[in-house]
């Protein structure tokens, strides 16, 4: 036959056989035609790499081995012998001049030449049979190699048991039977070389094959005795009818073109059917009489099908049991429609499998499938069953982390998803309560308030929420469950997206637990969201068996994104909550959360904004903050539980040290009870509020009610510090916590003398500094700014127009100046020495 393989296809075939003879597998063939390169240049470099396996064979023995193996060996003809010796003698001198890699070239253009002497006539006829022969071993080295089931090379003669078929009626007998496109030179398009007229016969053997390539339109040859038909699809819609064929057992989808939809019809008895390397779509239609059984059964293997698309789907009809066995690579099918004869699925095999997505209408279409048994299957598994949730169905996966969708669960469904990280997924908002659920450790809800009864559900540890999804009632929800709000990864990485979930409503398994932990977390799959993003989460509510720590952690957001949770309403049980986000976070409604004994916020690194009610009435209480953003906290400092007459007060502490950025924080009421002692250290040991601003200019607001105490210490920066009511306020100072000059000062508002206090103990002034206070009118920087009459005194007072400006001497050299500390006190006359607590 005339050469039928050209180019890098033919230089890569044609090397293998020549030098070894062999045909490689699939895998090997694509990566040496890859490093073969597209031109005549990049091939010959690439037979040079291919010589140089050889470079320890001796000019000799390769001469006779590549003449052997490409079939002009053995020969009794002289001028063959000639041949090997001269070929020998030609190794030998390009191995001199040019290495021994260049062989590699010379065997090459060899079996260039002798491919073009099929018809040669003198002398050189003697190689024509050889010729026609070479070329066809070439041929079916390449279809060996082209297909992607042949995972081990082909040792040895190739047995030229393949048949290529033409353009024209072929009438042939054989084991192999082969239909590539062909170029017509006068029409100047491929046309097939598998037609409606071919009648094509195998032989005894039970693997005889059809391999052809269709455009579109239907083909409908007379097969008998061909057992597998493998079909690459290159037009839109080819359909091969095998209602002429007689002994198919498989019929076999394989690298067909994305955008089609190939379709065998005609099958007069059920075969397997594989799809291969495609992201195509596969039909299979029987003749009505073969499915006419109630157990009628389908085997399908996948091997890489859909994996580009994400969207092949498979079609077949009248089938009640379909067996689907994975190898090779992973496999995606976007849709299996099977009619609602189908009740049963079994899957089987060690790659991925996807059927479906998490929307509607995908996945195994029929309504009728009450049992999946993917036991034995060890890949990961992706299996949308919803069509089916009106059914009592039973779910059995393997190994892997799979993820099963279904709609409403019965009291009598099973789940059971074996070993790895498995999810359920749930479309409906139904009660959802389910007989069995074993190895499912993540539950998902597709819309909102999704219900779910987690009674006969012990490994659940995550409760997903899909956006715009939520939870209207989770029972029996374990201590340690996290509840995870998931973004829809790239759709929300781009600026200004506005992400919303709805509300989860939950009650804990334990009625009696003392230490109960929910943890609430929002991801968007590990892609951050685009700037300026919102996401907005409803509220948060326990029903029953009350939590005692809620843990919010908010990952893929940037500064400039801003998460609102809606509300938490989670009863008086409620001890303990922490936030953390690189974002900035905004808690509403949380008023009510009054038995909060610890807020630590310090972990948020945008702006946290929150809005507390009444702590510490019962039991001590901490508000942390940190970040460099402008957080912004209003909280109440509740009466303490017993009264006036009680003998120790509880303590609300503000601690935003960890704060870097401008910090509001109002103290909107201290109630606490007490009768403020007048020696100092006694006054602060009563405080019922303390309040630690940051790095930042903070603003700090507190209201202290009459007979309670309170505590604030600005921190660095120039701070606003606004004092009302009528209790004792403490303004405590350090080195550091206000600006050494008027311009960088803390500005207190609201200080009143002879109530509240400038607490300077940190200090350590000597005694003899502290008998009085300066109140020489002027700081110039002179050795005498804190020095009266020769005495100097730790502290100038200077008043002007109704606001007293406070200099502190922190280093005792009685000048201001660098490291000393400035307080303006706008709207205080005036001061005394018993406003200051030096001891």
């Amino acid at each position: 036959m005339a050469q039928t393989i050209f180019g890098t296809d033919y230089s890569v075939a044609a090397l293998n056989r020549a030098f070894n003879n062999t045909s490689p597998a699939y895998a090997v063939f694509q990566s040496q035609k890859g490093s073969a390169g597209t031109t005549q240049e990049q091939n010959l470099a690439f037979a040079e790499q291919f010589g140089a396996q050889y470079a320890n064979v001796s000019d000799a023995d390769l001469a006779t081995q590549v003449l052997t193996n490409l079939g002009v060996l053995p020969s009794t003809n002289e001028d063959v012998l000639a041949l090997q010796e001269e070929l020998t003698d030609y190794f030998g001198i390009v191995s001199q001049g040019l290495g021994a890699d260049a062989r590699g070239v010379v065997v090459l253009q060899l079996a260039t030449i002798l491919s073009g002497l099929e018809n040669a006539t003198g002398d050189q006829a003697v190689y024509a049979e050889a010729a026609k022969l070479w070329n066809k071993e070439v041929e079916n080295a390449f279809v060996y190699s082209s297909n992607p089931a042949n995972t081990t090379p082909q040792q040895g003669d190739d047995g030229s048991g393949t048949t290529t078929l033409t353009r024209f009626t072929d009438v042939l007998t054989g084991e192999t039977f082969t239909g590539y496109l062909d170029y017509n030179q006068y029409t100047g398009v491929d046309e097939q070389t598998l037609t409606t007229g071919d009648r094509l016969t195998g032989t005894d053997g039970e693997n005889d094959t059809l391999f052809a390539q269709l455009l579109s339109g239907t083909t409908r040859p007379t097969l008998n005795g061909v057992e597998i038909v493998s079909i690459d699809a290159k037009g839109a819609t080819p359909t091969l009818d095998l209602s002429d064929a007689n002994g198919v057992k498989t019929v076999a989808n394989v690298n067909s073109s994305e955008t089609s939809t190939l379709a065998f019809q005609g099958l007069k008895n059920l075969v397997d059917v594989q799809i291969r390397n495609t992201n195509s779509n596969t039909t299979v239609a029987f003749n009505a009489s073969v499915t006419a059984g109630v157990a009628d059964a389908l085997n399908l293997l996948v091997n890489g099908a859909g994996v580009k698309a994400k969207a092949a789907n498979f079609t077949v009809a009248g089938v009640e049991e379909l067996n689907i066995t994975t190898e090779g690579a992973a496999s995606v099918l976007g849709n299996v429609a099977t009619g609602n004869n189908l009740t049963s699925v079994t899957i089987t095999g060690d790659q991925n499998l996807a059927v479906g997505t998490k929307a509607a209408g995908t996945g195994f279409l029929s309504n009728a499938i009450a049992t999946v048994d993917a036991s034995e299957a060890t890949g990961d598994l992706f299996l949308n069953v919803a069509a089916s949730a009106a059914r009592t169905q039973t779910v059995t996966t393997g190994t892997g982390d799979d993820v099963v969708v279904t709609g409403d669960l019965n009291a009598v469904d099973k789940f059971d998803l074996g070993e790895g990280n498995d999810r359920l997924v749930l479309t409906t908002v139904s009660t959802n309560e389910a007989a069995k659920l074993l190895g499912v450790e993540e539950v998902e809800a597709r819309v909102a308030g999704t219900n779910l009864n987690l009674t006969n559900a012990a490994d659940v540890t995550l409760l997903a929420v899909a956006e715009t999804a939520g939870f209207g009632n989770v029972t029996a929800v374990k201590s340690g469950t996290t509840v995870a709000f998931e973004g829809k990864g790239q759709d929300n990485a781009v600026s200004n997206s506005a992400v919303t979930f709805g509300g989860v409503k939950f009650n804990l398994a334990n009625a009696t637990g003392s230490s109960d932990v929910i943890d609430f977390t929002f991801n968007n799959g590990g892609i951050a969201l685009g700037a300026d993003s919102t996401v907005t989460i409803g509220a948060l509510t326990n029903t029953g068996n009350n939590v005692e720590t809620i843990n919010l952690d908010f990952s893929d957001v940037v500064a400039s994104n801003l998460v609102t949770v809606q509300d938490i309403n989670v009863g008086s049980s409620l001890k303990t909550l922490t936030v953390s986000s690189d974002s900035k976070v905004t808690l509403q409604n949380v008023n009510d959360l009054t038995k909060l004994t610890s807020v630590d916020a310090t972990e948020v690194k945008g702006a946290f904004t929150a809005t507390f009610g009444a702590l510490a009435d019962a039991a001590n209480a901490t508000v942390k903050l940190g970040g460099s953003g402008a957080n912004q906290l209003t909280v109440d400092k509740a009466q303490n539980l017993g009264g006036a007459a009680a003998t120790s007060n509880t303590l609300l502490t503000v601690d935003a040290s960890a704060g870097t950025g401008v910090q509001t924080v109002n103290v909107t009421n201290n109630d606490t009870n007490t009768t403020a002692p007048a020696t100092n250290a006694a006054l602060v040991a009563k405080a019922g509020v303390a309040v630690t601003g940051g790095a930042g200019a903070d603003v700090i607001n507190v209201n202290t009610v009459a007979d309670a105490v309170s505590t604030i210490r600005g921190g660095a920066g120039a701070d606003k510090i606004n004092l009302t009511g009528v209790g004792t306020d403490v303004l405590v100072y350090a080195l550091g916590d206000t600006g050494s000059t008027a311009a960088g000062a803390d500005v207190v508002t609201g200080f009143t003398t002879a109530q509240d206090k400038i607490d300077l103990r940190s200090f350590g002034f000597d005694s003899n500094l502290f008998t009085n206070i300066a109140t020489t009118g002027t700081t110039t920087g002179a050795t005498t700014d804190f020095t009266v009459g020769g005495v100097q005194y730790a502290v100038n007072a200077v008043s002007a127009a109704g606001s007293t400006t406070v200099y502190i001497d922190t280093n005792g050299d009685s000048r201001l100046g660098d490291g000393d500390l400035v307080i303006f006190l706008s709207g205080t006359a005036a001061v005394a020495a018993g406003d200051f607590m030096f001891v």
